[in-house]
């Protein structure tokens, strides 16, 4: 066996957690994920609530209040939560990358100016972050002491295509379609 599905194929008492989409009460849950010594499915809801030591200031501790049985198996339970947290990550993901869009349009921005900016309009990091990912922005360092900038990728392109050098410098202008290298006194390598 390779990889996590070990973990699971070992054990004869698998328990899967999640939280629960708001939809369907909030709260937390705990499922029977594979039983061999009894059926499998079914759950408890659960929540954790943090209160303080009564003789201790200052400690906090976790208490654990059961709630409510759920039938079904575990793998369409949590098939609903993760469905549910999918729909809420790919909105804001979206809010984000047309945030960025936006603020990116005009040209590259230095990457800390635009998370805090980000920050101030009220996406995560994380959202910003996946935002970044699918427009393609590629963080690319400014200059050896500079910060790091973003830019979209077409602005990119153009940016880089700036300080390139002119073809006549390049390797096709050098060679003009010689197909060969030349030997140093400028004739060619058959000659």
């Amino acid at each position: 066996m390779t990889g996590s599905l070990a973990f699971g194929a070992l054990a004869r008492l698998v328990f899967a957690a999640a939280k629960m989409p708001d939809d369907q009460g909030g709260g937390r849950f705990i499922a029977r994920a594979k039983s061999n010594l009894g059926p499998d499915g079914g759950g408890y809801r659960y929540e954790l609530q943090q209160h303080a030591l009564p003789n201790h200031p200052g400690i906090q501790a976790s208490t654990l209040l059961w709630g409510d049985v759920i039938e079904g198996n575990a793998r369409d339970i949590l098939a609903q939560a993760e469905a549910s947290e999918d729909i809420d990550t790919k909105s804001q993901t979206d809010e984000a990358k047309d945030w960025l869009c936006d603020l990116l349009r005009d040209g590259p921005v230095k990457a800390n100016d635009a998370i805090k900016k980000g920050r101030a309009a009220g996406l995560s990091e994380k959202s910003l972050r996946a935002a970044r990912e699918r427009l393609g922005v590629k963080p690319r360092k400014q200059a050896y002491s500079g910060g790091w900038m973003w830019s979209l990728p077409l602005a990119q392109r153009s940016q880089d295509a700036q300080g390139a050098q002119p073809l006549s410098l390049g390797t096709l202008g050098t060679f003009e379609g010689a197909g060969h290298l030349r030997k140093p006194n400028g004739k060619p390598d058959s000659e």
